[in-house]
């Protein structure tokens, strides 16, 4: 158990520093590749299998806390910005392009706030334990 918490550990902290690197206004936006996308779904993966051999530990509650923020965040980083080229919708190229970009944005905040969330739990259950 120790050992999959040490590395669901890893992994979302190496996702979270992804997400703040994004962030960062020096960089610009940062274009999301499907390496992020799967570091996320890999560290959503070691946090429930955390979660499974932790299940009767003293840290189960944090654990079980990490493995559904985690399936939360993977969640969130699935939903893709969909366009929409419907007449009826659009009311200008540029309006929709502003609508897409705050709804990223949000969701990109999402994100970044369920990371870091995980990533909190995971350390309290590996103090835990």
């Amino acid at each position: 158990m120790t050992l999959l918490n040490a590395a669901a550990t890893g992994a979302m902290g190496l996702v979270a520093g992804m997400s703040l690197a994004q962030h960062a206004p020096e960089h610009g936006p940062v274009e999301r590749s499907p390496w992020r996308e799967a570091a996320g779904v890999a560290a959503a993966a070691l946090a429930i299998a955390a979660a499974i051999t932790g299940w009767r530990s003293k840290a189960r509650a944090p654990l079980v806390a990490s493995a559904a923020l985690a399936v939360a965040r993977s969640a969130a980083g699935a939903e893709r910005v969909p366009i929409h080229l419907r007449r009826n919708e659009i009311v200008s190229g540029e309006t929709e392009l502003i609508r897409l970009y705050r709804r990223d944005a949000r969701l990109s905040g999402i994100r970044a706030l369920l990371e870091a969330a995980t990533l909190g739990s995971l350390l309290f259950a590996s103090a835990r334990a």
